[in-house]
């Protein structure tokens, strides 16, 4: 299980670049329910979780990052 603190600060950065509220990212947010969260948008989330977590994240993680939960999931065990 992901720490809070992880899941806020994925749902602020989904928010950011996604140029949504954070109410608008809800914890269980997917890659599904966030219209405009494309393949140019996934590289763009992982740059920046890649930095804001000062992490490499490999392909096999990046391609896991589908949702909130699973982001924070790895990012909580790297």
């Amino acid at each position: 299980m992901a720490s809070e603190a992880t899941v806020y600060r994925v749902r602020e950065i989904i928010s950011t670049i996604f140029n949504l509220s954070l109410e608008q990212v809800p914890p269980d947010a997917s890659n599904k329910s966030i219209e405009r969260w494309d393949s140019m948008g996934h590289l763009l989330v992982v740059l920046e979780l890649e930095q804001a977590f000062e992490t490499q994240l490999s392909p096999e993680q990046t391609e896991q990052m589908t949702s909130i939960p699973a982001i924070a999931a790895i990012i909580d065990a790297a």
